[in-house]
């Protein structure tokens, strides 16, 4: 059995490489950082219109390529690698999948043909503020009103909910409980009743936001799929899309271990590189070894590889004097406990976890109740923990402190 990437996917591992290193270079990664969207639309123009990257898994009847998922993955890698700022992630792997997996054949020729062009940025809002992330999350009611539907409650932890222009909304029927009567409704951006608020969170290379719906009317045809069979449609869009995560993390990871060669290469201590020093040497022999965990046709498997090497390869920021938590590798590092939090890998990266007696396994945060989550190491604080930190963190003697 072949489990490498094709000539082809290499190809387009290598384009995208060279597209990226002009297009998210450090530089323009601290810019877009620093605006009200989270990204350069020129950039969102280009990997669009020019290099077709939004039509890749769009079939081609709704005007995409018609490629497989898998070939998605060494371009997820090399995103990861280059820390693009774009609502690719939200609009492709998260709206275009709900679309397609859920969708009537009139929401797929309406929206599917305008995501594939660059034209309509997506997301699925399905979190709230409980810190849950499965059904039981799920508060957010609707109920019929004649010829239209009103969506009540909140979401949090929205990605790029801030800019998409449509939303796909999670909300259950009233009385429901776990996945039962929960359906999904596309919302558009500028709707009435709906407020949209960016959160400071830890990682502003991904924004995230929050979303009230004060009374949101939609018509009928606003339903995505079957009434009442939403968390199905969620369930399988979040496992598409933790493997797209998965594969954007281990290049995230090894560009952070590429960097950490060489300087221990060329930084110097006692009259030698500290890359001779056993101490670095054990660092680096995890970091080969969570490189070569799982194989390139199943990303999700090697979440706990990545998580190990990142874990292996980052400094402990406290420990750096300012300058240095500016550098790239840093600003890579606020992903990570973000992405793990949403993967549900928190409790598998523990340090009792990483001995060779106790090798990492991935356990997913997905399904389950409540208790079950917490056994995986998931607890609403893991889910929290994406926000909370960057807030206290904000908070200087003077007031809020602008975001760096």
């Amino acid at each position: 059995m072949e489990f490498s990437f094709s000539e082809e996917q290499d190809e387009l591992r290598r384009t995208a490489r060279r597209f990226l290193e002009v297009a998210s270079s450090t530089e323009r990664v601290r810019a877009a950082m620093e605006t009200e969207r989270g990204y350069d639309p020129e950039v969102w123009e280009q990997l669009a219109a020019e290099l077709g990257w939004t039509a890749l898994t769009i079939p081609e009847e709704y005007g995409g390529l018609g490629m497989s998922y898998l070939d998605l993955h060494p371009l997820m890698e090399e995103m990861g690698r280059a820390l693009l700022c774009s609502p690719f992630f939200s609009t492709i792997c998260l709206g275009a999948n709900a679309l397609l997996l859920g969708g009537s054949e009139e929401h797929k020729e309406k929206y599917l043909a305008e995501i594939a062009a660059g034209d309509l940025t997506a997301t699925l809002a399905f979190t709230e503020p409980n810190g849950l992330w499965d059904a039981n999350g799920i508060e957010a009611t609707y109920e019929k009103d004649g010829n239209e539907l009103v969506l009540t409650g909140k979401k949090h932890y929205v990605v790029d909910g801030h800019t998409a222009d449509l939303l796909i909304i999670a909300a259950r029927s009233a009385g429901s409980r776990g996945s039962e009567g929960v359906s999904l409704f596309l919302v558009p951006g500028d709707s009435q009743g709906l407020v949209r608020t960016w959160l400071p969170t830890v990682d502003q290379t991904r924004r995230l936001a929050s979303l009230s719906l004060e009374g949101l009317r939609l018509p009928n045809s606003a339903l995505l799929g079957t009434e009442g069979q939403g968390w199905r449609v969620c369930e399988r869009v979040l496992d598409l899309a933790n493997t797209a995560l998965a594969a954007e993390q281990v290049g995230g990871a090894e560009a952070c271990l590429d960097m950490a060669v060489e300087y221990a290469k060329v930084r110097k201590q006692f009259g030698r590189p500290i890359g001779s020093f056993q101490a670095i040497k054990v660092r680096r022999l995890l970091c080969e070894r969570a490189r070569g965990t799982g194989a390139p046709t199943s990303s999700r498997s090697r979440c706990c590889g990545k998580g190990l090497l990142l874990r292996c390869v980052l400094p402990v920021r406290g420990r750096q004097p300012p300058s240095a938590r500016r550098h790239r590798l840093h600003v890579g590092g606020r992903r990570t406990p973000v992405l793990e939090a949403r993967q549900g890998i928190r409790g598998a990266l523990r340090r009792r976890d990483l001995s060779p007696r106790s090798p990492c396994r991935h356990r997913g945060a997905l399904n389950g109740t409540a208790s079950d989550q917490r056994r995986r190491g998931v607890s609403r604080r893991s889910a929290r923990m994406v926000e909370e930190p960057t807030r206290r963190s904000l908070q200087g003697p003077e007031g809020p402190r602008r975001i760096r």
